[in-house]
């Protein structure tokens, strides 16, 4: 059973929702000390709104291997294509930490 975030009554979970406790800024409803109810589809459409850029160590070394990569990366320069800049600033500094060359920052996504 969950707490309704704008009644603060007990409210039971139906199909096709989902319990959370989500910052306010994320789901539009209560703070994390309080539980509320969103439906499924708008949770995820927030959360699949929000692109984040990830590369795999193993695929990239099995593929055509990091020095590879990392010498092509250190080609391109991510300012020319600006639809993927994110993208290559991002594996440039996964190749960076996988070659050692970069301490891992935990905020680094």
């Amino acid at each position: 059973m969950g707490t309704n975030a704008i009644t603060g009554a007990g409210a039971s979970l139906l199909p096709g929702t989902c319990s959370t406790s989500l910052p306010a800024a994320i789901n539009g409803a209560a703070p994390y000390s309080e539980r509320s109810i969103i439906p499924a589809p708008a949770l995820a459409q927030r959360l699949i709104s929000m692109p984040r850029n990830s590369f795999n160590k193993d695929t990239v070394d099995d593929f055509i291997g990091i020095d590879v990569a990392k010498a092509r990366c250190d080609a391109i320069d991510p300012a020319e294509f600006p639809e993927h800049e994110e993208a290559l600033r991002t594996l440039h500094r996964y190749l960076e930490r996988w070659l050692g060359l970069r301490e891992g920052n935990p905020f680094d996504l």
